[in-house]
């Protein structure tokens, strides 16, 4: 069964979490961060996104949250 689209309210902020599966590090190394990093900034560049806060856990059970400003209907 498909999912149901997201609701997309303009000008409205989105917060992202991503985490770990079985609540595992995100990241094996340093280099796997890194990457991380890289990708995330080609994204909000390619998806035109605003980024306004961001925080950085590379702990195992929260990696990464951030609340963004989609300037369209994204499916995150």
């Amino acid at each position: 069964m498909a999912r149901r689209p997201r609701l997309y309210l303009p000008d409205c902020p989105l917060h992202i979490t991503q985490r770990g599966n079985n609540r595992d590090a995100c990241f094996r190394d340093d280099s796997d961060y890194k990457t991380y990093l890289y990708l995330m900034r080609e994204a909000v560049a390619l998806y035109v996104v605003l980024i306004y806060a961001a925080i950085s856990m590379p702990l195992n059970t929260l990696n990464y949250a951030a609340l963004i400003y989609p300037k369209m209907n994204l499916s995150i």
